[in-house]
C-alpha cells in the first residue's frame, strides 16, 4: 500500500474521530457545567460517570474508544481509532495503525469548563506534505547539525 493509500484512510479515521469528538465534547462539557462530584479518589461520583457514559455510547463506529480522563487539575476526553495501515501480512490480513487524539473539557482545579475548539478535517494531501515536510525538515536538522558539530570541533568542545 502506498503512503497515498495509507493517508487516505488516516484521514477517513481522523475525520470520523474529530467528527464524533465536535459532536460528543459540547455536550460533555455542558454536562459537567450542570455540576457534578468527585468521590475521595478523585474519580467522578456513579450518577456523574453512569450520565458521561451515556453521552459517550453512541459512538459511530466501533473503532473508536473515548473515556473521560479525570485528573487532579483538569478533565479530558481521550479518544483514538484505528485504520488500515498496509497490506503486508502474509496471511493476507492487514496491519493497521492507530491515531489518538485527546481534547480538555473542564479545569478541575479552577472548577470551570474548558472552551473547546471544534477540530477540523483532513484530506490526504495535507497528511502526504505534512509528511513531506518532516523529511525535508530532517534534512536541515542533520545539516545543521553537522555544521553545529564542525564548529565545536574548531572551538575544542
Amino acid at each position: 500500500m502506498s503512503i497515498f493509500n495509507m493517508n487516505k484512510g488516516k484521514a477517513k479515521a481522523i475525520n470520523e474521530l474529530n467528527k464524533y469528538l465536535n459532536e460528543v465534547a459540547p455536550l460533555v462539557i455542558a454536562r459537567l457545567s450542570e455540576g457534578f462530584r468527585l468521590n475521595t479518589s478523585g474519580q467522578l461520583f456513579k450518577k456523574d460517570d453512569e450520565a458521561i457514559k451515556a453521552i459517550l455510547a453512541d459512538r459511530p463506529s466501533k473503532q473508536i474508544r473515548i473515556y473521560l480522563d479525570v485528573g487532579q487539575f483538569s478533565m479530558y476526553l481521550r479518544i483514538d481509532t484505528n485504520f488500515q495501515a498496509d497490506k503486508a501480512r502474509d496471511d493476507g490480513g492487514y496491519t493497521c495503525a492507530y491515531y489518538k487524539d485527546y481534547a480538555y473539557v473542564y479545569d478541575v482545579q479552577n472548577s470551570e469548563p474548558k472552551g473547546y475548539e471544534p477540530r477540523k478535517m483532513v484530506i490526504p494531501a495535507q497528511l502526504d506534505k505534512a509528511e513531506s515536510d518532516i523529511e525535508k525538515y530532517k534534512e536541515y536538522i542533520s545539516q545543521y547539525e553537522s555544521k553545529i558539530y564542525r564548529c565545536k570541533e574548531l572551538l575544542g568542545w
